[in-house]
């Protein structure tokens, strides 16, 4: 059966399959975790930088001075290129991190305040209680003082 592998549109927006309409041409759908895929998208464009300052590196030894000039100034723009990337990498990192550390605080705070509903609603009933004993013992103070 064919792989199908997820599609990625250039700003690495996803398309999504159908299975209905995919099963009757014989494909296997594969789904994999979207961070997953962001990776691997990710070290491909990193790969293809590097195989393309390899390709110039390469071309250099052959070069003659003047064309020497223009790949070191091609190297130049694609390790620019590639510094960019890693940096834009490394804040999607941060933001990812800032996020995952702000989740957590809400859900401690949500579970702190969960927590103290069920105490106050089991305050109450207790409250509720110690009246309804408080009132029995009143009334039966009230029936000895009718009955004397």
């Amino acid at each position: 059966m064919p792989y199908c592998r997820p599609m990625m549109r250039p700003k690495g927006l996803r398309t999504i399959f159908v299975d209905s309409s995919l099963t009757p041409l014989g494909a296997t759908l594969i789904r994999t975790d979207v961070n997953y895929e962001y990776d691997e998208q990710s070290d491909e464009e990193m790969e293809e930088f590097e195989e393309d300052i390899a390709d110039e590196r390469a071309k250099i030894k052959s070069a003659t001075a003047e064309e020497k000039s223009k790949i070191q100034k091609k190297i130049a723009k694609l390790k620019d290129k590639r510094k960019d990337r890693i940096a834009e990498l490394k804040e999607k990192v941060k933001e990812a991190a800032s996020e995952v550390k702000t989740s957590v605080k809400d859900r401690k705070i949500s579970k702190i305040r969960n927590n103290i509903e069920k105490h106050q609603k089991k305050i109450a009933a207790l409250e509720n209680k110690l009246q309804q004993v408080l009132g029995k013992d009143q009334k039966e103070v009230d029936q000895k003082a009718v009955a004397h």
